[in-house]
This record gives C-alpha cells, sequence and structure tokens, in this order.
C-alpha cells in the first residue's frame, strides 16, 4: 500500500511540475513529424455570427480546429461596406474582431480575409469569408467583371475594386470606397451582397493601400452608372492605364561652366526657349538630354545672365510655362573639367544597310557648332588606302536636328559586304569649343538569310488606327500608322529573329499617338487590342498575318 500510495504522489507531483512549466514556458511550434499541409477549419458551431445570420449587431468571433496567427489583416481585411474603425486580437484558436461604432441598420455586411489567418506552425492560410445582414433579410446583388492592363493586356491581378454610391459625397481620389474587393491572379473580381442602388464603379493598383485614388496609381473604371436597382452586372471589363494630366515641374537651375542645367521631375519631349530676341540662337545653345529630365544650356556670347520662357512638354501632351533667369558661370574651362564629346555612329535602322543607299546617324553629347566635311571619309569592303569622302555636294543629303546633337546623313554608296567609316580628330566642333577625337565604324550590309519580314493585313471599318510590334518586354519595335500604308498593308522588314507581339491603337482623334484616360470627365483611354497569337519570326522567313477588328 505505501509503494503504491509513493507512486500515486510521485505522478501527481510530476502532473503538478508540467502543468506548473506550461503556465510558464514560451509557446513553440512543434519540431519533427510530418510537414503540416492542412489550412486552419473554421469551428462554425463556436464563431458567431453564422454565415448569412441576419439581425445581427454584435462583434465577431471566429474559432478555428487549431492554434493561428494573423498576418496584414489590417491591410488585408476587406470589409464591405466600409468599416471606419475595429480592433483586433487573436487567442489561441480564436480571432476576436471588436467594432468601434454600431454598424448600419438594415444593412449586408461582408468580411474577405483573405489569406491574413493562417496556422501557427506552417502557415497554412484558411480562406474565410463571412457575410451577415443587421437587419431582417440580406442584400443579394452581384457585380461581376474583369480587370485587364490595357497597355499589355495582362490580368490585373491584386486590383483594388471601388464602388461607390451615386447620391453619396464621397470621391474615389479622397475617400475609402463604401464597397470595395479585390481581383484574383486573373484579374476577376465579384462584389456579393451588394444593396440595389444607383453606383460609380472604378479600379485601382492601389501601392499605398490607403483604398482610394492617388496621383500615379493606374486606373480604370466603368462609364456612367451602374444601376443594381434594374438587376446584376456579370460581365463588365474594365482597362487599367495610367492618367497623366499634370505639367511637368521645373526642380532646379545649376550653373556649371559656360552651362547651365535645368532639371525637370519627369523626362520631357520637347522644349522651347523664349527670350523675347530673334537672336537667341546667336546667344545660347540647349539640348535635352537622354533620359528628357535635364535640359543643358551652353552660353556662347559669355552672357551673365539670361531672362527666359521656358515652355517644356512632356510625352502627354502636358505643357510647362515659366519664366526663369538663368545665371551663367563664366570662368574658362580647364581640359580637366571638360566633359567628353564624342560621336557615336551608326545605321539609321539600328541594323545595317539594304541595297545602295546610306542612311547614318551621326549622335553627340552636346550641340555642334561646325562640321569639317574633309574629316569624313570612308573605306569600301576590304580596302584600307582608297578613302573616299563621305559628304560630296551633288549626292549627299544631311539633315540636323532641332538642337544640332544629331546629324541624318543620307547617299548611295556601292560597296560588297562592308563600309567603313572614319570621322577624324576635329571633325566636330561642340558650341563650347569642344573636338571630337578619331572614331572609326563598320557598317555592314544587310544579310536576308539573317532577317525576317512580316506582313500585316488589316480587315476593319476603324479610319485611323497605329499597328505596332512590340518585342518581349512589351518595347516598340516598328510603329505605323494606316494614313501612311496603302489598302491597310503594312510590311514591317529587317527584323531580327524574335516573338513579337502585334498591338493596335485605334486612334481616335488621329493625332498619331495613344491617349490615356481621364477619369474626372469619364474620358476612356483610346481602345487598344491584341492580336492573339504571338509571332515566331525565325531567319529568312517571312510571316503574312491578317488582323481584324
Amino acid at each position: 500500500m505505501k509503494r503504491v500510495a509513493l507512486y500515486i504522489i510521485y505522478v501527481s507531483g510530476l502532473a503538478w511540475m508540467i502543468v506548473g512549466m506550461g503556465s510558464c514556458a514560451n509557446i513553440i511550434a512543434p519540431t519533427g513529424g510530418p510537414k503540416d499541409s492542412l489550412a486552419p477549419i473554421l469551428d462554425t458551431i463556436r464563431s458567431f455570427p453564422k454565415m448569412e445570420q441576419l439581425n445581427y449587431r454584435g462583434n465577431v468571433t471566429l474559432t478555428f480546429n487549431e492554434w493561428i496567427k494573423t498576418e496584414k489583416l489590417k491591410q488585408d481585411l476587406i470589409i464591405t461596406p466600409r468599416v471606419q474603425n475595429y480592433t483586433y486580437k487573436v487567442v489561441k484558436k480564436k480571432l476576436i474582431i471588436t467594432f468601434e461604432q454600431p454598424l448600419d441598420s438594415n444593412t449586408t455586411y461582408n468580411l474577405d480575409f483573405r489569406n491574413t489567418i493562417k496556422d501557427i506552425t506552417e502557415g497554412n492560410p484558411a480562406p474565410v469569408r463571412l457575410a451577415f445582414s443587421t437587419g431582417s433579410q440580406l442584400d443579394t446583388m452581384q457585380i461581376k467583371g474583369q480587370v485587364t492592363e490595357l497597355l499589355s493586356n495582362a490580368p490585373g491581378k491584386e486590383t483594388l475594386l471601388a464602388l461607390y454610391k451615386v447620391d453619396d459625397t464621397l470621391t474615389i481620389d479622397e475617400d475609402p470606397p463604401y464597397y470595395l474587393t479585390q481581383t484574383n491572379d486573373a484579374g476577376f473580381f465579384n462584389f456579393k451582397n451588394i444593396k440595389a442602388n444607383r453606383y460609380r464603379l472604378y479600379a485601382l493598383k492601389d501601392g499605398n493601400n490607403n483604398k482610394y485614388y492617388t496621383k500615379g496609381e493606374m486606373i480604370g473604371f466603368v462609364p456612367g452608372v451602374i444601376d443594381l436597382t434594374q438587376g446584376d452586372q456579370d460581365s463588365l471589363k474594365i482597362a487599367l492605364v495610367k492618367e497623366d494630366y499634370e505639367p511637368p515641374r521645373l526642380n532646379s537651375k545649376g550653373a556649371k561652366k559656360h552651362l547651365v542645367e535645368l532639371t525637370f521631375n519627369e523626362g520631357i519631349q520637347d522644349i522651347k526657349l523664349d527670350s523675347g530676341q530673334t537672336n537667341l540662337e546667336e546667344k545660347i545653345r540647349y539640348n535635352i538630354a537622354p533620359n528628357g529630365r535635364t535640359v543643358t544650356l551652353y552660353n556662347k556670347q559669355s552672357l551673365d545672365s539670361l531672362r527666359l520662357r521656358v515652355i517644356a512638354t512632356d510625352s502627354a501632351n502636358n505643357r510647362l510655362s515659366e519664366e526663369v533667369t538663368v545665371k551663367f558661370n563664366n570662368k574658362p574651362i580647364k581640359d580637366k573639367d571638360r566633359a567628353a564629346f564624342g560621336v557615336k555612329i551608326a545605321p539609321k535602322n539600328g541594323i545595317g544597310v539594304e541595297g545602295d543607299q546610306l542612311d547614318v546617324e551621326f549622335v553627340f553629347p552636346k550641340p555642334v557648332k561646325n562640321l569639317d566635311a574633309t574629316k569624313l571619309k570612308y573605306l569600301v569592303d576590304a580596302d584600307t588606302v582608297n578613302f573616299q569622302p563621305l559628304i560630296t555636294d551633288s549626292s549627299t543629303t544631311l539633315q540636323w536636328n532641332e538642337y544640332r546633337t544629331k546629324l541624318t546623313l543620307t547617299r548611295n554608296i556601292q560597296f560588297k559586304k562592308a563600309l567603313h567609316i572614319i570621322s577624324d580628330s576635329a571633325a566636330f566642333i561642340s558650341v563650347i569649343n569642344d573636338s571630337t577625337t578619331l572614331v572609326k565604324q563598320t557598317i555592314s550590309r544587310i544579310d536576308p538569310a539573317s532577317i525576317g519580314l512580316v506582313n500585316i493585313k488589316v480587315e476593319t471599318s476603324t479610319p485611323n488606327f497605329i499597328i505596332q510590334l512590340l518585342d518581349q518586354e512589351f518595347e516598340v519595335v516598328r510603329e505605323q500608322q494606316n494614313s501612311a500604308v496603302t489598302n491597310n498593308q503594312f510590311k514591317f522588314n529587317n527584323l531580327s529573329p524574335a516573338t513579337y507581339t502585334i498591338r493596335v491603337i485605334i486612334d481616335a482623334n488621329n493625332n498619331g499617338k495613344w491617349d490615356t484616360s481621364d477619369y474626372k470627365n469619364e474620358k476612356e483611354a483610346e481602345k487598344i487590342f491584341f492580336y492573339n497569337n504571338p509571332v515566331q519570326l525565325r531567319a529568312n522567313w517571312e510571316q503574312n498575318i491578317t488582323v481584324k477588328f
């Protein structure tokens, strides 16, 4: 009997020690054993409210079959209609959400937890969605659709859909919406349990997670009003674009020796300078940097300062017009302080020469003041002795760009395989008297066996459109307006072997470019169509394609 009693006491004491240790120890995930791949399961008996419960105005308690944790719940939990303030806590297997203000009466609430609830061991998400009504019936209207990114045709995944009541004062650029949801990876969305009412619907890439539109984010919308009093909407299409109606902004004016740099907040496509004088080009020259953000003014007459009106235009035709005073630093430029003045020589088409016509570009980092034609020569094929003048009065066409930073030379030259262009030292002099160094460039004849051709026949009643060939990064390789071709027959030759995408821009205003939307005025972006199949082009191939829209 004593041994038995001692055994019972020992076991009891050990049990109490274990209990005591358990109450003090940190909780850690168990190690070893098979990996847990199952998501937590909602215990519907111990959770409230029940799915689609009526006349419920309390808080939310979700109970699961295992211990849980939350991740980004405040960020990713979608509650509609919008609830301003709530708190939450996790207690072992329970998630408790407490609403800090009374819920609206006679309203159906949706809580979409997405991937915010997970088990504590492997982080398997429990995709829970809950709907309940504070009144005696559920709202039952639905809105379904799909979002795509217009310029790439990619699905608009992780896109926020925002629904605003027409008779409300809330706006997409200042307030979170009354109802909201999010697309899946394929861009599809589904509003459920919506009250029958009249709404405006927007889609946006909510980069800062503030639940409303911020300038620079992609946005789309459904024009007009969605009237759910007339029934569900189940096949809406929304296109995401970036809108740009802000003019460029001049950030700074920096003076260096004999030049001033104007720095902008974005890349600009064009700039005009007006001093109110007719001889401005005799005083300064200017050019735009390749990134478009910097315009450099070169002082040709040792001016101390100059009052100018700067007119800068970006790619969306937004225009800045601002008066500035630029002050120059006229200290002599030491050789060590001079920026390099080189010249890049390349065929205009980026590939080579087809036939006997040479189209070659000379590109400079600064405006050119003088050209010495006697210092531009060429050799043909394997010849290393018989230098010929590249520029002749009778057969050569020269075309400078507006800023005198690019020279296009066109002339006929007969050769078999390669043409060697020589730009001798001091062939070009910049506006601040830099001179180019010796440059040699070989330009090859295009080998028809190494390139391909794409012919596109378009069948459409659309009066104005643009056909674009895109590479695999969706950069434009070639494009043509239909006004530049005959009978809608497009020919893109001298193409490198690659996979291309055909994109069609419906140029509704016939301005030669794609125009974005204006959500404030419910103006949609110009429509875009994609040819369904990628164009696989091999060397020495010709592809004939018919596009219908």
